[in-house]
């Protein structure tokens, strides 16, 4: 049996719209109702995106660490036998390949924890998370004495690679204004490449592979865990959280104001907090209640605007009674799916294709074998008979960076 009327929020039950949410808070498709006003400039939020997007630049280090590097370390720490050397042309051996590809490997790890936690603790602290593992990883790199240690170090920078790859694009996101949202969002690859180019150039300049992981494979990550202390939580997650305790009023109340403490951070503005903080969270519920009950009508119950009855914005026990299944019983029973709304359908019938080109496009570039020739450039361009090699590398590097520069603008 459905829940009663009263177990509705009565606040939410008295502002649902006339008409459907044309919207998304959840999936932040609008900056209107995050609090962004819609002409607001690049340079308000470039600096801020720039800093947590060194996450990408972590990301993007991680992966051509060992592209200039894995000679040295394989000839310093001789774990491919004392007469082997990559001058000789040798091809990689397989303690080698282990160095290469663990943090790869290690990444597909940190993508599949990255989406429940982020979900459940928030954008914020995984983003945190993930800068604190790339310089854990980085100093075991660093002061290596052996084969075991690098491979640790390496697994843990794959696997904070892994996690800042899913969670800082959605924070991005949901923190910029909707006619901002594609270039700042383009930032993240464009970060990529400039950790590439980074650990490439300063491979070519003659640092070695010990001061490029404990010194400047921490520094970044650091810069980025203290910058990110003073940046808000994502708006959409807070605002989600408040509409997962909504008959929780201490909890709600908290949540609604860090969500307008958040947009006021991000975005300026002087709405007063209470009604910004109930109409974001209100609507959010909404949508939710909509979203649910346009799937779950059958052609006997009708249409919402068939059978709909309002009296001064009030739904009417009429519709309550001639509907399935009623907007209480949406937001008693599917509250705690309010969190993540999206899992349960995003291979229905409307969001399978965008998910195929989602899933597909990433899978096929890397099927590509681009992080392959990360991995390996120093290798491969010796195989090749370059002997200029720091410097391709480097070229490469640039090459990767320029063309992602173009597309972000």
């Amino acid at each position: 049996m459905a829940p009663s009327r009263e177990e509705f929020p009565p606040n939410l039950y008295a502002q649902l719209p006339s008409e459907p949410v044309a919207t998304s808070i959840q999936d932040g498709s609008t900056s209107k109702d995050m609090g962004a006003p819609p002409d607001a400039p690049l340079t308000r939020y470039l600096g801020y995106i720039l800093l947590v997007d060194l996450t990408a630049v972590c990301f993007g280090y991680t992966l051509a660490f060992t592209g200039g590097t894995i000679g040295d370390i394989t000839g310093d720490l001789g774990f491919c036998g004392d007469d082997w050397s990559m001058d000789d042309g040798a091809k990689p051996c397989f303690k080698e390949e282990m160095v290469a590809a663990l943090a790869a490997g290690a990444s597909v790890f940190g993508c599949i924890v990255a989406g429940p936690t982020t979900e459940n603790f928030g954008r914020k602290p995984v983003i945190l998370s993930s800068f604190f593992l790339f310089i854990l990883g980085y100093v075991a790199v660093g002061l290596a004495p052996d084969l075991t240690v690098v491979l640790v170090g390496r697994a843990t920078t794959g696997f904070a690679a892994g996690v800042a790859g899913v969670v800082t694009p959605m924070y991005v996101a949901e923190v910029s204004p909707a006619h901002l949202r594609g270039q700042l969002g383009s930032l993240f690859n464009l970060g990529i490449s400039g950790g590439v180019l980074l650990v490439d150039l300063l491979n070519a300049c003659g640092i070695g592979w010990r001061v490029l992981a404990w010194l400047v494979g921490t520094i970044v990550p650091f810069i980025g865990f203290v910058a990110m202390l003073r940046f808000p939580e994502s708006p959409v997650f807070l605002a989600a959280a408040a509409a997962s305790v909504v008959d929780e009023q201490e909890k709600c109340n908290a949540y609604k104001e860090k969500l307008v403490d958040a947009m006021q951070w991000l975005h300026g503005g002087s709405i007063p907090k209470q009604l910004e903080a109930d109409l974001v969270v209100d609507k959010l519920l909404a949508q939710k209640a909509d979203q649910l009950l346009g799937e779950n009508e059958t052609p006997g119950n009708g249409s919402r605007e068939s059978k709909e009855e309002t009296n001064g914005g009030v739904m009417t026990s009429d519709f309550e009674a001639q509907t399935s299944i009623s907007r209480s019983s949406v937001v008693g029973s599917e509250r705690a799916s309010v969190m993540n709304p999206v899992n349960a359908s995003m291979f229905g019938k409307r969001n399978w294709y965008a998910t195929m080109i989602g899933v597909g496009v990433p899978v096929g570039f890397a099927l590509g074998g681009v992080n392959s020739v990360n991995a390996y450039c120093a290798t491969i361009m010796g195989l090749s008979g370059i002997t200029w090699i720091p410097w391709a590398i480097t070229s490469y590097g640039a090459v990767q960076w320029v063309v992602g520069m173009l597309a972000s603008w």
